[in-house]
């Protein structure tokens, strides 16, 4: 039997809390919602907030996420989190460029598998798993699709070679 048997009520449970805090118009918000759920501890969360505000207002955010990486008590998700926005700074990866308030988002959604309520997995590594994918989906997203597209379709999705 699969470790998920309830893939879609996870994922429906993982998109309804992430659309809330969404419409809550607050970056806090989530941050708050996987402090429950993921693990994350108060300075974890203000260090994460100003992480977001230097993304979204200016994209120089390598100092701040340096720093949380580097916080002995940091939480797993924080260096996570951390990790994926110090990573995608400019000429820190071979991977295209892609949005960095972008990839945080993706980040943060992915986190959210902590809250799908999946039994025999704890939050907090769920949310890392997640986050990790979350980035690499956003990240690359664009470059994939551009890829699949120099292609004929009917040879990209043929399942023989």
């Amino acid at each position: 039997m699969s470790d998920f048997p309830q893939a879609d009520e996870s994922f429906d449970s993982v998109a309804h809390f992430f659309i809330e805090d969404v419409k809550s118009r607050r970056f806090h918000y989530h941050l708050l919602r996987l402090r429950s759920m993921a693990g994350l501890t108060d300075q974890d969360v203000e260090e994460l907030g100003e992480l977001g505000r230097l993304v979204f207002q200016n994209g120089q955010a390598e100092d701040q996420a340096a720093k949380i990486k580097n916080r002995p008590d940091a939480s797993g998700l924080a260096v996570t989190l951390a990790s994926i926005v110090y990573r995608m700074a400019p000429d820190a990866t071979s991977a295209p460029a892609p949005d960095l308030k972008r990839v945080l988002m993706g980040a943060l959604t992915g986190a959210y598998l902590s809250t799908g309520g999946i039994p025999n997995h704890d939050g907090p590594t769920l949310a890392c798993l997640g986050a990790i994918a979350g980035a690499v989906t956003v990240a690359l997203g664009a470059f994939t699709m551009d890829a699949i597209s120099q292609v004929p379709l009917d040879d990209y999705v043929r399942t023989q070679d």
